[in-house]
């Protein structure tokens, strides 16, 4: 799921994902149309000698103020339609350029959070990395519904890496032996051993794979295509 639309009423995901933006990118074309036919009707109704000064090169001259409040006042319908429509041009855009940005970068609106979140961690200094075929030995098997096999992984990326996160900065992950010593309890229990080599301090959100970012194409492809 990439997020809940309070205004869809609906949440946005893979199924409608594609749906969503092409909404966002009909919604632009339609305040942009009404935008431009409103400022042309309102040159073609504005008195000859005042015309010159309704250009938007005129911003700065007051006389395009002047121009356009007569207008308005006027002709309300008209020019509250356009306002309305030239005000609202930037928010449909802003939001479909974040979306465009979020397949650039091979991410959902919840995962960006999240990488934000990460980003706060490393900087704090207490986020490390490893390979993840230098751990697999360490650690059994997972259940099928938690890890399932390579084959049935239809994704074409597997991650390399794994990483988590320490409670304190430098502190680094260590590896994890059974207990063998007859205490009475607790025996065949994994426990922390010594500091584990392997896992190297994360330094930048850059050093971090993104194994559901694909490239910009890949993942627009991705989006169209792939909505099951």
């Amino acid at each position: 799921m990439d997020h809940h639309c309070i205004w869809l009423n609906a949440c946005v995901g893979r199924a409608n994902y594609l749906h969503f933006l092409l909404l966002l990118l009909s919604v632009s074309a339609l305040i942009l149309y009404g935008a431009c036919l409103g400022w042309t009707l309102l040159s073609s109704l504005s008195p000859p000698h005042l015309s010159p000064y309704l250009r938007f090169t005129n911003l700065t001259d007051p006389t395009f103020w002047n121009t356009l409040s007569y207008l308005i006042s006027h002709h309300s319908r008209l020019g509250a339609t356009t306002l309305l429509c030239t005000l609202s041009f930037p928010l449909p855009n802003g939001l479909l350029a974040y979306h465009v940005y979020l397949l650039w970068a091979g991410m959902t609106t919840n995962e960006s959070e999240k990488w934000g979140d990460l980003r706060d961690d490393i900087a704090e200094g207490v986020v490390w990395q490893a390979s993840r075929e230098a751990l697999l030995g360490d650690y059994p098997p997972l259940p099928e519904q938690v890890e399932p096999r390579a084959d049935d992984v239809t994704w074409p990326v597997v991650a390399k890496w794994w990483v988590c996160r320490m409670g304190r900065r430098g502190e680094r992950p260590r590896r994890w032996v059974r207990k063998e010593e007859d205490d009475g309890e607790g025996q065949g229990q994994m426990v922390p051993g010594e500091v584990d080599e392997r896992w190297e301090l994360v330094e930048s959100l850059a050093e971090v794979n993104n194994v559901y970012d694909l490239g910009f194409w890949e993942n627009l492809g991705d989006c169209v295509w792939n909505r099951h």
